[in-house]
């Protein structure tokens, strides 16, 4: 009688304690605000981690492009690489013939290569990673009820335009010298410009107001009372910037890229312009001859909570 309840309570030990067929996932991040998060996630979805690369493991979960990633990768069975950190280089090196464009390029692809899965953030990535198991799993969406208690002075006639580095003055200038009845928000700052847009920050519109970098809480505020958002800069340089417009449920006009395919969806959920159609696409929606979008854009952000972010994650360890 005593061997026998001795061997149940070895067994029930056994196995919830020790969780038979669990497996360990080293998480190799060097990315401290990354690691952070990844992190909690795996606490969340009660995932067993090491952040140790000593200790032995199953699963690597990293995000690293380094030579002992390509050791720990070696060691795997299974492999999971976020592209996160990587995919602005990515972008910015696809369509580029440099030497070092193209050994980087190859370095990719070989490392992608010896990937189980490769998570990222928008689906434009899927074509250009080409592997066969990615997964598209969105940034963590913080500014989740930003808008609550929220005033809109949507009277008042106000454009926020965001160029962060100042990129296109000479593009919307003409626009706001032209629209004088309409008061316009710039949110940008760079002191490398040229001749030509320096001359134009010299004489500013009297219905212009210039604003540095700013913080979320800041953004929000400048942008609170637009009636339109335009958007110059790189959705992923920029992904906060652009997720408090969203929030926001902004009417957005936004510069079309290759990464807004298969997300942003022109007169659907957004509108995308070119440098050539700007000055038509903005008229049209400024006379109210199209409709607001800014719900439609909302949609595509207000599921990425905490919790279904850190579900997509998990099951792909489990």
């Amino acid at each position: 009688m005593f061997l026998v309840l001795f061997g149940i309570l070895y067994i029930n030990n056994y196995f919830f304690h020790n969780k038979i067929g669990d497996i360990m996932v080293l998480v190799y991040i060097e990315n401290i605000e990354l690691l952070s998060k990844i992190i909690t996630y795996l606490d969340y979805g009660k995932i067993n981690y090491t952040t140790n690369v000593n200790d032995s493991f199953d699963v690597l979960l990293t995000s690293q492009v380094n030579n002992r990633a390509l050791k720990l990768i070696n060691k795997a069975k299974k492999v999971i690489f976020i592209a996160y950190l990587e995919e602005l280089k990515i972008f910015n090196n696809k369509y580029k013939m440099d030497n070092k464009s193209m050994v980087y390029n190859e370095y990719m692809r070989n490392l992608f290569n010896n990937c189980n899965i490769v998570i990222t953030s928008l689906p434009y990535f899927k074509k250009i990673i080409n592997v066969k198991k990615t997964v598209v799993i969105p940034y963590e969406n913080l500014c989740i009820g930003i808008c609550k208690n929220k005033l809109f002075n949507l009277r008042k006639k106000s454009v926020a335009i965001i160029d962060s580095h100042y990129k296109y003055l000479s593009t919307y200038f003409e626009i706001i010298s032209k629209n004088t009845n309409y008061n316009f928000d710039l949110i940008g700052y760079d002191i490398h410009l040229n001749k030509k847009d320096s001359r134009l920050l010299n004489d500013i519109p009297k219905n212009l107001t210039l604003y540095k970098y700013c913080n979320d809480r800041l953004l929000q505020n400048y942008i609170s009372n637009s009636q339109l958002v335009v958007f110059f800069d790189n959705i992923l340089e920029s992904e906060k910037y652009l997720n408090i417009c969203l929030n926001l449920k902004k009417n957005i006009l936004l510069l079309n890229s290759n990464l807004c395919n298969d997300y942003f969806i022109d007169n659907k959920n957004i509108y995308l312009f070119s440098l050539d159609s700007f000055q038509k696409k903005f008229n049209k929606i400024i006379s109210n001859r199209v409709c607001n979008l800014g719900l439609d854009s909302y949609n595509l952000v207000k599921d990425n909570t905490f919790e279904k972010i850190a579900d997509k994650l998990c099951k792909l360890l489990k």
